[in-house]
């Protein structure tokens, strides 16, 4: 039993039985202020991505579905571009979609050096890599990344769906519609959301009998654009249960309700939850949903965070956001000297009074016959340099690009396009700009990483017990070797910038490495201490080849006694002429009449 408190529950005096209820206005005054403290961010995030994307953000729930939402203040859209550059360099940089980017292992070395193993724990993260690709994860990580690189927090969801060919989908959460919070470990394990539905999507959704009266009597009059605000809460379970949670969701470390908000007085039922259990007349009150989930379904990317905050506090996009304002400003004013330089405004003079004037090419306008015949000329005359006005533009897109790390990504491109550089020294600088990306991957690896593949590892593994217990096949995950046992999994990193931190280590095995060849060669007792065996894998780690390139314990010591017996016939071999030509000379050297061959015979 979990012995944790629940953020919604009283301090106990007796353990919490399995029917007990919850209001539903405790979970209402919690969401509330989950709202309040998210609520405090709701102008930073605005006043950026109207800056960015105007339309991702989702502060008010009025704000769905409005094409109009389109920030007129945008004359210069390099901060999206460089946005979209940051983003695909880091999802490209820590989790390609076109090679392996993370490794499983067991944590226990005995158990991890074992081939069988790291075989089946090789095939097992080629798998999880396979369904990341076809759920579309690596397309719903981007979205999460450029959320966070925009507003410093970003999230997205894993929904298992174990009745789908793909197991389980993903989506992302547009910037303000959700709020968070931690726990004591400052680990995020609330999760709130509330958004609008109509009386169909209801009915649709949760199913009729679960809906709340007013949604039913919408249905019933064909009122089906009828809008309701929906709320759901997923948060520690403080009654869960090992022991129950296979077979029953509300038994396991993580609950989820969802409720219809502000729903009209239904009946008796209305202020209570429905119970852990699921006791409840349907329709009596405005739960639509109660379930739980094995894992926290929801990772959050904090670019950068303080101790005391759940969200994040700082990125790239709120760093930014003051260059990009000014970029806008000077944008704006560059275009209206343009068109006041083009198109001035104009005085006209008597001559022209009452008397039509075109200003279109070619157009003739008729002056009177007089002293004062002025006609039409400009209010004042527009002289600005835009050759400075472009430098001044220029120098803060520059800017923009620092801020979003675009010159790190970029490299790559740009020292290509040198002829004059080797291979050698663009791989090298790639990796220098990579190391200093390290603390980006760090940050990410906790939020988002870490627990992206423990969920989808849990989920294929869960439905692929069904069949090992069966000795079936069709699992999607191969049956674990005997050797492996019940082990916990790990993740290990293996990205292009997670194997940057470790070219160094690399680096120094190579150059160790050629010294004892070198040295064995003059003195070969040099090559004694150096163990191949542990540099051939240590090089296979460090370089991030896969498991699958070893050869088992097994293999390697049978391969060895081949040679050694090979080696073994060789030389007797190679020695057989030898001792034949012995046996010869002894059979014909003369000893006191009689051969060495013949007197060694007659001795034995």
């Amino acid at each position: 039993m979990d012995s944790r408190q629940g953020i919604l529950d009283p301090p106990p005096k007796k353990p919490r039985a399995s029917s007990e209820l919850v209001s539903r206005g405790a979970l209402d005054r919690f969401v509330d202020d989950l709202w309040q403290v998210k609520s405090r961010w709701d102008g930073r995030w605005r006043k950026t991505s109207d800056y960015f994307m105007p339309t991702r953000s989702r502060l008010m729930m009025s704000d769905a579905n409005r094409g109009d939402r389109e920030n007129e203040g945008i004359y210069d859209n390099h901060g999206k571009r460089a946005l979209n550059i940051m983003t695909s360099g880091v999802v490209n940089g820590m989790a390609p979609s076109t090679k392996p980017w993370f490794a499983l292992s067991t944590g226990n070395k005995r158990q991890d050096e074992v081939i069988e193993n790291q075989r089946c724990l090789t095939d097992w993260r080629d798998t999880a890599l396979l369904y990341m690709e076809r759920t579309k994860y690596y397309a719903k990580l981007g979205e999460q990344v450029r959320d966070g690189g925009m507003v410093a927090t970003g999230a997205k969801m894993i929904i298992e769906d174990p009745d789908s060919d793909d197991l389980f989908r993903v989506i992302t959460f547009p910037i303000g519609s959700f709020a968070i919070a931690e726990n004591g470990r400052g680990v995020i394990d609330t999760f709130a959301r509330q958004f609008t539905l109509t009386a169909r999507q209801l009915v649709d959704e949760y199913g009729y009998d679960n809906c709340p009266m007013d949604v039913q009597q919408s249905w019933d009059n064909r009122s089906y654009t009828d809008e309701y605000q929906v709320r759901w809460l997923i948060y520690a379970n403080p009654t869960a249960d090992p022991g129950r949670q296979e077979y029953d969701p509300l038994a396991r470390p993580f609950r989820e309700c969802h409720w219809v908000h502000d729903a009209g007085n239904t009946g008796a039922g209305n202020d209570i939850l429905r119970d852990v259990m699921g006791v409840d007349e349907p329709g009596r009150n405005s739960v639509l949903r109660v379930g739980g989930f094995h894992e926290f379904p929801i990772s959050v990317i904090r670019w950068e965070k303080n101790e005391d905050d759940a969200y994040g506090t700082s990125c790239p996009g709120f760093e930014a956001y003051p260059v990009i304002k000014s970029l806008q400003a000077i944008t704006k004013k560059w275009w209206n000297a343009l068109e006041k330089g083009i198109d001035p405004p104009l005085v006209a003079g008597p001559s022209v009074k009452n008397k039509p004037v075109s200003l279109l090419p070619g157009r003739i306008t008729i002056e009177n016959e007089g002293a004062n015949r002025t006609g039409l000329r400009p209010l004042h005359e527009v002289k600005i340099n835009l050759e400075h006005v472009r430098q001044e533009r220029e120098d803060l897109r520059n800017q923009i690009d620092a801020h979003m790390l675009v010159r790190h990504f970029l490299s790559l491109h740009l020292q290509a396009d040198r002829p004059q550089m080797t291979a050698e020294e663009i791989i090298e600088r790639r990796s220098e700009k990579l190391q200093l990306l390290g603390p980006i991957l760090e940050r990410h690896a906790d939020d988002v990483f870490d627990p992206d593949i423990a969920r989808i590892m849990n989920i294929l593994i869960r439905a692929s017990i069904p069949y090992w217990r069966l000795g079936m096949d069709g699992a999607p995950l191969s049956p674990p070797p005997e050797s492996m046992g019940s082990v916990t999994l790990r993740v290990q990193y293996i990205s292009d910038i997670a194997q940057s931190q470790k070219l160094s280590g690399l680096a120094n095995l190579e150059r160790h490495a050629a010294w004892v060849l070198q040295t064995a060669a003059q003195v070969p007792a040099a090559a004694d201490g150096f163990d191949f065996d542990v540099a051939r894998e240590l090089h296979r780690e460090y370089s991030g080849a896969s498991p699958r390139l070893s050869r088992t314990e097994k293999e390697i010591k049978l391969m060895r006694m081949l040679r050694q017996q090979q080696q073994e016939a060789q030389q007797a071999a190679e020695a057989a002429p030898g001792l034949a030509k012995g046996a010869r000379d002894l059979a014909e050297a003369p000893a006191g009449g009689d051969s060495v061959l013949a007197r060694l015979t007659q001795a034995a």
